[in-house]
């Protein structure tokens, strides 16, 4: 894509484990829309891997007390199927000009995509990439459309390079087994932990990345 970004977006994924009743535990949360997840997101500009672990598990949790046990793997890759994701937050506009009007993205607080948001390039002129983002409920089959969003943005926000670890955290105290926790300001996360064994069925890609560190995962021991 002309004028996109080499910048390569740090990613990160917390695996969350507590032995209970002599078997390891995963912590697992029901996204309303997005199916059974771990806590992923993404690094902030400054900060490091470790820490951005530790705040997205907090985040996505609500749990303060979580500590890091160490990075379990790591992995770098392209997003495919014309996919970018954006590097920095930045405006959707309605034409191919800084001055042109926004475009609000749906999410209820303005026309801004924040950084690490995935969305398909449409086309490029110039500096600029016309891009579209959908937002899917993925809990039904198949899934269901709930809003679409289309504009233009500069070409230098976006990214298809990623640098993702994957890292085991703890618990530092006694939790429920169950909770729920709203997440951003809007998304209401239902909280559980499950059995390692039989192994824990997540949403895709997450199933890929819990095969990635599954054996490591059984072999901690708290």
């Amino acid at each position: 894509m002309q004028e996109a970004t080499n910048y390569i977006l740090g990613k990160v994924t917390a695996f969350i484990v507590r032995q209970r009743n002599a078997q390891q535990e995963l912590l697992v949360f029901a996204h309303p829309t997005a199916g059974v997840q771990v806590p992923a997101g993404t690094v902030e500009g400054g900060e490091v891997f470790e820490n951005a672990a530790l705040r997205e598990a907090q985040e996505e949790t609500g749990l303060e007390g979580v500590q890091l046990v160490k990075e379990l793997a790591r992995t770098s890759y392209s997003l495919q199927s014309n996919r970018y994701a954006f590097m920095c937050a930045s405006p959707l506009f309605r034409e191919p000009a800084l001055i042109a009007e926004h475009v609000d993205t749906g999410y209820g607080d303005g026309s801004i995509f924040r950084r690490g948001m995935i969305v398909s390039l449409e086309r490029v002129e110039g500096n600029w990439s016309e891009i579209r983002h959908d937002e899917c409920d993925l809990n039904v089959d198949p899934p269901k459309l709930q809003f679409s969003v289309r504009g233009w943005v500069p070409s230098r926000c976006l990214s298809s390079q990623q640098s993702r670890r994957f890292f085991l955290l703890t618990t530092t105290h006694e939790t429920s087994d169950s909770w729920d926790h709203l997440a951003e300001g809007r998304h209401l996360f239902h909280l559980y932990w499950v059995p390692l064994v039989p192994r824990p069925q997540l949403m895709s890609p997450q199933d890929e990345w819990l095969d990635l560190v599954y054996k490591q995962l059984l072999a901690y021991s708290t």
